[in-house]
């Protein structure tokens, strides 16, 4: 299992981050009943770190972009796979929004290739605010 952190458990890598005091949580551990709950079980974990994400996924439900057969995981910590369609975990989705540094009222252009459900793109959106142009492949 992966921490959060990069390391894998078990590993020298992770031995000598515990040597030095490192603290680890599993991400996978970031589920709610709600999307709020959700959002809290991320910070919680150290995966949603800023104020800017966490925004954009309090204003963007997870729920809304899952199957209507598997809403009852849809505020769940794991990927979710139903016909066509597959949307990842909600920590890897919180990871990449932390990696991209995003900051709101930016004119980007984003183009997302293979923009699966719309999710990150809908996070994007919300983070960047109306100045920035999206487009979906």
């Amino acid at each position: 299992q992966s921490s959060n952190c990069g390391y894998q458990r078990g590993t020298r890598s992770t031995k000598r981050a515990h040597k030095r005091g490192k603290r680890f949580t599993m991400a996978w551990r970031s589920s709610g009943n709600t999307n709020d709950e959700m959002v809290d079980a991320l910070k919680r974990n150290d995966v949603i770190k800023s104020m800017d994400v966490e925004d954009a996924f309090r204003n963007v439900d997870r729920a809304h972009f899952v199957p209507q057969n598997q809403l009852r995981t849809a505020h769940s910590d794991q990927p979710i796979r139903g016909g066509c369609v597959h949307i990842s975990a909600p920590h890897m989705y919180g990871f990449t929004m932390e990696l991209l540094d995003l900051h709101p009222n930016t004119p980007l252009k984003v183009l997302n290739a293979g923009s699966g459900t719309g999710y990150l793109t809908c996070l994007m959106a919300s983070l960047l605010g109306p100045r920035s142009t999206h487009y979906c492949e």
